[in-house]
């Protein structure tokens, strides 16, 4: 169990290095603006989630279920893995020939190039690009068969391995060919192909010890339909809010300034990267508590991590927000691509604050057996979200897709968590808004602000910067930790 959640958090923690990592040397090799098609390539990556539908979910779960002896014959198993990569299969075709035939609409309808921009070569990168997606899709199906067989280091190890081999890859291949975004499309798709081949070998062998005995089996997709439907309703939903934004200001702004979008998303997803591997260590033990009808225990451990990720998150968001500008120019190099950002990426951050406060609450709900509540909130989030961020980019640009995130989260979330506390945690709400929203949010606030009046002289270079942020980093939460969660929680 501990080796699994290592792993997870090994996964996340590289994941997000690789962008502080790659994201500065892409933009040096291929400029701001191709920069803009790495970002449009992301966004169709995450889009990806609709295509899937669902059934990744379902085979883990499935798998899980085996694992546990829950499932008593194998070829069941053999069967709805068989049966899923040949959909995967068709599924990833037609994504192939329709990003294909599309990319002309692409290149000289939707995205906004300048004249200099080679339109020839977008259009070539494009069709490689939606190959690539195509190889990634049963490549996260197998991933999932892994996860739920509790193979969780190796499927991992195998994604941070292949995410190696894919970033570094894609710069040495533009040190050594050329610096365009022709060959990095063309590395992305050697490298999803590679890593889809082996995944797939991993999967079966560890399944069958090489003897593929499964066989296409229509009656699976009766069986296990439902869950899959649930799964992908909420993968629509969560395309709808995360990616909207991003669609919307490609098709509207030129493509620089998608490119400046991008990087500030990216900075905004930092402190979510805080909050994930928390939620998921803590759910199979709020779930095994809800199961055993432990609800005092189990409320206890909800007020202690939901302060100890409210801590977490919140020092990262308003950390970044107080250096926000210095911190882009510090990861970039470049005080133009930061002044500009910087502005986009104070108001994702507000939003993804807010986002990192309902995670917990989030699994509680899962936890519980309730679906409806989060895809309830997921409909209105989408309906409070499309307008204003149809009128706010329009009227604003790139900015307006940051103002709109936070609104729409400002108004839907302090909701969502009411009627949440209301069903499931009605007795812990008035102690989990004081101890673990207002308390950790009130301190840290002061801090920050204190950090950057103590720190702005030190703010004279990169290294100085990251420096300065770490530290001011380590020290507020640490501070923090101790105050709310550690004193607060010590006899629970």
């Amino acid at each position: 169990m501990n080796k699994n959640i290592i792993a997870n958090i090994a996964n996340k923690a590289w994941g997000f290095l690789s962008i502080l990592l790659f994201t500065p040397l892409y933009i040096k090799f291929l400029g701001v603006e191709a920069y803009g098609l790495i970002g449009f390539y992301s966004t169709l990556l995450a889009m990806l989630a609709f295509a899937d539908m669902g059934f990744t979910a379902t085979l883990t779960r499935e798998t899980a279920r085996f694992n546990k002896g829950k499932i008593d014959e194998k070829k069941y198993i053999l069967n709805l893995l068989r049966s899923y990569e040949l959909l995967y299969m068709l599924i990833s075709l037609f994504i192939s020939i329709s990003i294909w035939a599309l990319a002309p609409f692409i290149v000289n309808k939707w995205l906004h190039f300048s004249s200099g921009f080679n339109h020839q070569q977008a259009l070539y990168a494009i069709r490689l690009m939606g190959i690539a997606l195509a190889l990634q899709l049963p490549s996260d199906l197998f991933f999932g068969g892994l996860m739920g067989l509790q193979d969780q280091v190796k499927a991992n190890f195998l994604q941070i391995s292949w995410s190696v081999f894919r970033a570094f890859g894609a710069i040495l291949a533009m040190y050594l060919i050329s610096s365009t975004i022709l060959v990095f499309a063309g590395w992305q798709l050697i490298s999803n192909g590679l890593y889809c081949i082996i995944i797939r070998s991993c999967l079966w062998k560890k399944l069958t010890q090489g003897r593929d005995k499964g066989s296409f089996d229509k009656q699976i997709f009766k069986n296990t339909w439902k869950y899959s439907l649930g799964m992908m309703l909420m993968a629509i939903i969560s395309i709808c809010l995360t990616q909207a934004d991003k669609l919307m200001i490609s098709k509207v702004l030129p493509l620089k300034e998608f490119s400046y979008y991008s990087l500030a998303a990216s900075v905004a997803s930092i402190p979510l990267v805080m909050a994930n591997p928390v939620a998921n260590a803590v759910f199979p033990r709020i779930t095994g508590l809800i199961a055993v009808q432990n609800i005092k225990e189990m409320k206890a451990i909800y007020l202690k991590f939901t302060a100890l990720v409210s801590v977490l998150v919140m020092t990262t968001a308003l950390i970044l927000i107080i250096y926000s500008e210095e911190f882009i120019y510090a990861w970039t190099g470049s005080k133009v691509i930061a002044q500009y950002s910087y502005k986009i990426a104070f108001f994702l951050i507000i939003g993804q604050l807010l986002q990192g406060i309902t995670v917990i609450p989030y699994y509680v709900a899962l936890a519980f057996g309730s679906v409806k509540i989060n895809l309830k909130v997921g409909v209105i989030s989408i309906i409070v979200l499309l307008p204003l961020l149809f009128f706010m980019v329009n009227r604003y640009g790139a900015i307006g897709g940051g103002v709109s995130w936070a609104i729409t989260n400002a108004v839907v979330i302090p909701i969502y968590m009411f009627f949440l506390h209301r069903k499931f945690l009605k007795d812990v709400m008035l102690t989990w808004l004081i101890r673990s929203i207002a308390i950790p949010f009130v301190l840290i606030s002061v801090f920050a602000c204190i950090a950057k009046l103590l720190t702005a002289s030190l703010l004279n270079g990169r290294i100085q910067i990251f420096i300065t942020m770490t530290i001011a980093w380590v020290i507020i939460s640490t501070i923090t930790y101790v105050i709310v969660v550690r004193n607060k929680h010590a006899k629970m």
